[in-house]
């Protein structure tokens, strides 16, 4: 089925991939690079063979995730192995102001992903914080696997999302927050400027682009 033709979005990505899927057929490798704040799908997970994110916040990182995809997509036609993707939802969305990597307990939690590979069976570990602002079902976090030892993979999956759901209440806000009285307050009182008042669930203060859930073929 050809995605979103007039009709509303739920899954937009998975939407793609899977129409992408339907037209080089099962035997053709798919590797994608995602942000960290994207929002996973089953549908997203059946339809890729290698996956990987950025493991910063803000995101520094986007070509080293990029070459990883890449060095994966090589890997797996150079080799003849087949990987596949193993992940593991946790019922937590936070904001991206609380999940920054350059904070803690975001910052301690990234550098484990590295570790979590393995040369052999464990290709690549990633983390999906997700996006909290997509009025969507599969808007979540969780913890996505590449690699082709299966028992391995979902063992490490699901170790990261144990880890996170064990720390979640400790991500905080790394900007000063408070009530719009407050914050007008605190701006008036500075002695330097400017001043920024963000909303943090709109758009463009909330680290995004406008996101609609609706997609339209013309």
């Amino acid at each position: 089925m050809a995605p979103c033709l007039w009709r509303v979005c739920s899954d937009a990505e998975g939407d793609f991939i899977a129409a992408v899927r339907a037209v080089v057929g099962p035997d053709v490798l798919i590797a994608a690079s995602y942000d960290l704040h994207g929002n996973v799908s089953q549908r997203i997970v059946d339809n890729l063979d290698i996956f990987s994110t950025y493991r910063t916040a803000p995101h520094i990182d986007v070509p080293d995730t990029m070459r990883r995809a890449v060095t994966m997509l090589v890997r797996a036609l150079r080799s003849g192995q087949r990987p596949a993707l193993v992940w593991a939802p946790v019922p937590v969305l936070l904001p991206g102001e609380r999940t920054s990597t350059q904070d803690e307990p975001a910052r301690s939690f990234y550098t484990q992903l590295q570790a979590s590979e393995d040369p052999t069976g464990i290709w690549d570990a990633s983390f999906q914080v997700g996006y909290v602002w997509a009025d969507e079902p599969r808007a979540t976090a969780c913890a996505v696997i590449t690699g082709t030892d299966r028992a391995a993979m979902e063992k490490a999956a699901s170790a990261l999302a144990q880890n996170y759901w064990d720390i979640r209440a400790e991500f905080v806000f790394g900007t000063k927050t408070g009530s719009i009285e407050e914050c007008v307050d605190w701006a008036v009182a500075s002695a330097s400027g400017p001043v920024v008042l963000a909303e943090s669930g709109d758009n463009p203060t909330g680290g995004g682009w406008v996101t609609a859930p609706k997609c339209w073929r013309h």
